[in-house]
């Protein structure tokens, strides 16, 4: 009987959160205007979500790998994703709820389907082939001067503890380790910090925008979305730091200058 409960309590928490996403997603929806171009779209989505919370790890609660939404609470990358997201279902030609999770779920994913913890693109490299490869983004890096990020990628496996469903787990882990050696195989490109205030002005609101990091074995640290305002190119997100998805106070350049880790940017464009 107890067991009966708890299950009929799960289910019914269960159903009362897709209740929830989807008066969230009817809001946010509501506001987005289909005609404008994509990347307007996404950054109109941004700012929608400016100033709900920073919260990590909300991908990896479940114990089985589940296609998680929020709308009031993201990390870095479950936010760039769902303005992603919002904006292909804007575009689309019938926008709905239903839409959407199929949008994330296609760019979240491996091929665009969910099967298991290893099908999520973690690596940011690793998120930014799969996805050009299915034309879900198209990579601006190079044509803005960008050069190749080589560099040995291991992190994941070399640090396995730090993640729930790597730890203990020698069978994801063996999965981890024959992704990054794929991605070890296929480099993508970055601008270094010290020549994106020069290229600024060549970078529109909107676009994707992943940060190199010095972290050894590690390809990007962070992600965003741009804003350029009057040529000053400035970016949206989840900042763990200000605990809140806000805009960059300074340029991205001069933000960028301020971390030591980070060393540069790739930055790609939604398609249609």
């Amino acid at each position: 009987m107890k067991k009966l409960l708890i299950i009929f309590l799960l289910v019914n928490a269960t159903i009362c959160n897709a209740q929830k996403d989807s008066l969230d997603y009817q809001k946010i929806a509501s506001r987005l205007d289909g005609s404008k171009p994509l990347n307007e779209l996404v950054l109109q989505s941004a700012k929608l979500l400016l100033g709900n919370p920073y919260v990590g790890g909300t991908l990896d609660i479940s114990d089985k790998e589940t296609l998680v939404i929020n709308f009031d609470k993201f990390d870095c990358v479950t936010f760039q994703e769902t303005c992603s997201a919002l904006a292909l279902d804007a575009k689309s030609a019938n926008p709905s709820y239903s839409n959407f999770k199929n949008k994330l779920e296609s760019i979240r994913y491996r091929n665009g389907k969910l099967n298991g913890y290893i099908s999520r693109l973690h690596y940011s490299t690793d998120w930014i082939n799969d996805n050009c490869k299915r034309n879900n983004v198209k990579d601006l890096t190079k044509s803005l001067g960008g050069i190749v990020l080589n560099k040995n990628i291991n992190f994941m496996s070399t640090h396995a503890a730090l993640y729930k469903h790597l730890n203990g787990n020698q069978l994801n882990i063996k999965e981890i380790v024959n992704i990054e050696k794929n991605i070890n195989q296929n480099h993508v490109n970055y601008i270094p910090k010290n020549k994106i205030a020069e290229v600024s002005k060549n970078i529109e609101s909107g676009c994707l925008i992943f940060i190199t990091t010095s972290k050894l074995g590690l390809d990007f640290a962070h992600v965003g979305i741009s804003e350029n305002s009057n040529g000053v190119l400035k970016m949206i997100h989840a900042s763990s730091t200000g605990k809140k998805v806000m805009e960059t106070p300074v340029s991205l350049a001069e933000y960028l200058s301020k971390i030591q880790q980070f060393t540069g940017i790739a930055v790609l464009q939604l398609t249609n």
